[in-house]
């Protein structure tokens, strides 16, 4: 079963990949496959949200369904660009036709443009076509909200109503107006959304309907999993910064990879030299004297040459020599960088476990018990 998961131009190719990988790390039937940004032809209709409440209300889907917490600051009124549903459908058509794909196969939109009827996201009426809003989510979740998690929450959950009602007027129809911390509540109030995708829960109601579903448990199963590992995420998050307790570190693959599985399995992005760099220190609790780290340069060659991109051992060791030269600033402009993103992934009241500090003239390390630290083949 593929879902092509569209893009247009104006979502973040960072955004979209974190999105595509979250989505694959589920297994099941459906297989999740990457595409080139679209771009729109209309320029969308001016519109402006004349206060808050504008902002935060999702407007009731017409009888007639088209045919085809925070500290997050926004200042009202505010003005913006506007599609309307068909539009947004058009893109996802105009693909399925340059790509001869199937009716079967489904097309998700991420695009950062709004909506006309304020939604997070949408179901055409008959195809399977979906698009999802990507902006705006630090207005509901706060500042530091990693938005690959809602986004792909709303991908997953417009995959599931599909299944479960014929098209988009029977989804509204069969969404509860009441939250209840569900997967189908319709939050009117879009400050709602919280609750059901820190519950990451379908109820019993809904469960029930599945089960008389022609959908098969091991699609059933991907779906679940996708939301029970944003709500892990979302609860990790809070309870891990109030009790001090970071996750586990993986380290996968010959490429060295860092992954936090119990916070969703989110993935430190760290560029080759700055994976080697912090590899070094890992394997060496007791911590290394920066002033000495000449000494490792065996250990940080064998490790950058292991997953560096670059063509040949000369351009290996000359980028290490770069990283080490004491008469450059290199080494602890690394070492920033590493801080900062770890700090972007777990915030900044857990990156002290993960980062390499220390003092001026003591030993730098990493502050994680080995305990928490596994390598994956």
């Amino acid at each position: 079963m593929n879902v092509h998961l569209l893009r247009s131009d104006d979502c973040e190719d960072e955004l979209y990949r974190d999105v595509l990988n979250l989505l694959r790390q589920a297994n099941g039937p459906m297989v999740f496959l990457e595409s080139e940004p679209e771009s729109f032809s209309h320029t969308g209709d001016s519109y402006v949200y004349v206060d808050r409440e504008s902002f935060t209300t999702q407007l009731e889907q017409p009888a007639v369904a088209y045919n085809i917490k925070s500290e997050y600051r926004i200042e009202f009124p505010l003005e913006r660009k506007r599609y309307k549903w068909p539009e947004l459908f058009k893109l996802c058509n105009n693909y399925r036709k340059k790509k001869g794909l199937q009716k079967n196969e489904h097309i998700i939109l991420l695009t950062n443009h709004d909506n006309d009827l304020n939604w997070f996201g949408g179901m055409d009426e008959n195809a399977n076509n979906y698009f999802v809003q990507t902006s705006s989510w630090g207005f509901f979740f706060g500042d530091d909200v990693d938005r690959r998690f809602p986004v792909a929450y709303e991908a997953a959950s417009w995959i599931l109503r599909r299944y479960m009602f014929p098209n988009s007027t029977a989804a509204w129809n069969g969404m509860h107006k009441d939250p209840v911390g569900c997967v189908m509540d319709y939050c009117q109030n879009k400050m709602q959304v919280v609750l059901k995708m820190r519950t990451g829960d379908v109820c019993t109601d809904c469960l029930e309907q599945i089960k008389k579903l022609d959908m098969s448990r091991t699609l059933a199963n991907q779906i679940l999993s996708v939301f029970e590992n944003i709500r892990k995420f979302m609860t990790w998050k809070d309870r891990a910064s109030f009790l001090r307790q970071p996750s586990r570190l993986n380290i996968k693959g010959h490429t060295k990879r860092l992954f936090l599985p119990d916070a969703g399995n989110l993935e430190v992005k760290l560029n080759p030299i700055e994976r080697a760099l912090y590899l070094v220190f890992l394997d060496h609790p007791e911590g290394i004297l920066l002033s000495h780290f000449i000494d490792y340069k065996e250990a940080l060659l064998k490790y950058y040459g292991g997953f560096s991109r670059q063509g040949n051992q000369n351009s290996i060791t000359e980028s290490v020599d770069r990283l080490l030269n004491p008469l450059d600033n290199n080494l602890n402009i690394a070492l920033s960088r590493i801080r900062s993103k770890f700090r972007e992934v777990v915030g900044e009241e857990l990156a002290c476990f993960y980062t390499i500090e220390g003092l001026r003239g003591e030993k730098y390390g990493v502050k994680l018990e080995r305990e928490l630290v596994a390598f994956e083949d």
